[in-house]
């Protein structure tokens, strides 16, 4: 039995590198996932030239977000035990 391949990607709050995660998407071919991230307090980084690009506002984190820790939780037990794929390093 051949295990589905996951695919993930961030969209961040600019390119410097005190930049931080905002969105995580994953897909595969049965299956989606996707959470936006309210920033940590101490993430102060932000890019309006990004924010233009993923349509994502500060505002709309702290509203709709889930926290880092509440994200990366769901992400374990919803992606326990599979491989996913990035085309980033």
């Amino acid at each position: 039995m051949q295990l589905p391949s996951f695919f993930i990607d961030f969209e961040a709050s600019g390119i410097a590198p005190e930049s931080y995660p905002i969105e995580v998407a994953v897909v595969s071919c049965e299956a989606s996932f996707s959470s936006f991230i309210k920033p940590a307090r101490y993430w102060t980084h932000w890019s309006f030239d990004a924010q233009d690009m993923h349509g994502l506002s500060q505002d709309q984190l702290h509203q709709e977000g889930d926290t880092p820790v509440a994200v990366a939780r769901n992400m374990n037990q919803l992606f326990s035990g599979q491989v996913l794929c990035s085309d980033s390093p």
